[in-house]
């Protein structure tokens, strides 16, 4: 019998048969804070009084709340940065048309001064 029947494969992921601190220590330098959560509550009800285990607990459920608090975010960032490159992108166009009529300026202004110049000279 393969690994992965004798773990009970579900959904990609083979259903863990056994829990340890070490796990759950893994699962949160991972990123995996719900599956800490779940491995910290199976360890709790094996010694209900763990001080350790319970400040475990709520350290990686801070982590969790933070995670998808930054998640949850992230939408709302992205708008912002996208909101802030259209009005740059507009200044941009703005200051290239005012560089435009500038030259524009110069050249009209320099043109007419040298027809000026031809009129006036014999």
């Amino acid at each position: 019998m393969s690994l992965t029947k004798r773990l009970g494969k579900k959904r990609g992921f083979a259903k863990v048969s056994f829990y340890t601190r070490t796990l759950a220590d893994l699962y949160v330098r991972q990123g995996h804070y719900s599956k800490a959560v779940n491995v910290f509550r199976h360890l709790l009800k094996k010694k209900p009084g763990d001080r350790d285990l319970m400040a475990a607990l709520d350290a990686v459920k801070a982590k969790c709340i933070q995670s998808d608090a930054s998640k949850s975010r992230q939408p709302v960032d992205l708008f912002c940065r996208w909101f802030d490159m259209l009005n740059d992108i507009n200044r941009l166009s703005k200051l290239r048309r005012i560089k435009q009529n500038c030259r524009a300026a110069v050249i009209d202004a320099g043109a007419g001064a040298q027809t000026g110049r031809l009129q006036n000279e014999p």
